[in-house]
């Protein structure tokens, strides 16, 4: 289907452009990791932190389809907030290296999805309430990964 194929190619660039912005900005972050961003309570190894809570948009989608029928009981904010206190031992480097990785992860298992994986109707909490799998990918992963580094990068030009 080339809505299917158009979806991919979506998630491909959206995954290639966030690792080639954290490579290029990775001395930065780890100099700026405890700098505030300039909305909101985080700084920027919390949005790293979330980040990298978020980092294979892939895993992610399957996780919430293998999930299905759960009652979510977390609010997003509880979400948000138990991912940055998870990985609060973590270095910033550590940080940006589980980005890098879990992007790479996802650019692979991409390839190996099928169009009936990423057209699947899932469940979902908000808006909506089902999507396709794919735009899940999409827009949980890389769509909302990039809006969460121009802030990022917006507080390390501050």
């Amino acid at each position: 289907m080339a809505e299917t194929a158009e979806r991919r190619d979506q998630i491909a660039e959206g995954l290639r452009t966030s690792l080639e912005r954290v490579r290029a900005i990775s001395e930065e972050l780890v100099a700026g990791g405890e700098r505030p961003l300039l909305r909101g309570e985080w700084r920027i190894r919390d949005a790293l932190s979330h980040l990298a809570a978020r980092s294979n948009p892939v895993a992610l989608a399957r996780q919430r389809i293998a999930e299905q029928g759960q009652e979510r009981t977390l609010t997003v904010d509880e979400i948000n907030h138990g991912q940055v206190e998870e990985r609060s031992d973590l270095s910033v480097s550590e940080l940006v290296d589980e980005i890098l990785s879990g992007c790479e992860a996802a650019l692979s298992e991409l390839d190996d999805l099928s169009d009936e994986f990423l057209e699947q109707t899932v469940k979902v909490n908000f808006g909506p309430g089902e999507m396709a799998a794919g735009a899940i990918v999409l827009f949980g992963g890389p769509r909302h990964f990039l809006e969460h580094l121009g802030d990022i990068e917006e507080a390390l030009r501050a």
